[in-house]
């Protein structure tokens, strides 16, 4: 309580313009106060709504991110149910089997190359590459639909070119996967 007498006995002692002076001194560094006060409390503000949205938009990164997850899970279940359904697929008897069953054995060029890659972990990926001369575009339309009825293999890239007599030349690559460890 002396603190408050002592500023009373001061202001007492003052004639009014050094009054008005101490009052509006007083007034001011209030209102600087004040001012200072708003001014952190609109940039906090503002601090915050920047780190709001950085959070909102991990958040449907990360949402993203985990729904692609399941995807990947849910198609890699599918692609092992197909491995283990039919275990002995042979990519070069499958497509040797098509070409049969077309008539257009005769429009391959030579004996189809295969090669393997290695994939994520415990799979591999068998493509089988081949060249054929002298389709036509409804061979060429069967033969790629019939390729895709199998679940078990896509078809990877394929070149086609005019060649003469208005028949296609085709440059076809197909794959599928394969295991490394036996799926039980």
């Amino acid at each position: 309580m002396g603190i408050f007498k002592r500023i009373a006995e001061f202001i007492q002692q003052l004639d009014e313009q050094e009054t008005i002076r101490f009052i509006g001194i007083c007034f001011g560094v209030v209102l600087l106060c004040m001012i200072f006060l708003l001014y952190r409390y609109y940039s906090i503000a503002h601090q915050l709504e920047r780190r709001l949205k950085r959070v909102n938009q991990q958040r449907i990164e990360a949402r993203s991110i985990l729904a692609k997850h399941d995807l990947v899970l849910k198609q890699q279940r599918k692609v092992d149910e197909l491995l283990k359904h039919d275990s002995n697929f042979k990519i070069k008897e499958f497509f040797a089997t098509i070409l049969q069953t077309l008539g257009i054995a005769q429009n391959l060029l030579k004996d189809p190359d295969t090669a393997s890659q290695p994939l994520m972990e415990g799979y591999i990926e068998i493509k089988l590459e081949s060249r054929l001369t002298g389709l036509s575009m409804y061979q060429l339309v069967e033969l790629l639909q019939k390729i895709e009825q199998n679940e078990r293999v896509y078809i990877k890239d394929i070149t086609i070119t005019k060649s003469k007599q208005n028949m296609l030349d085709i440059l076809l690559i197909i794959a599928t996967f394969e295991t490394t460890t036996v799926l039980s």
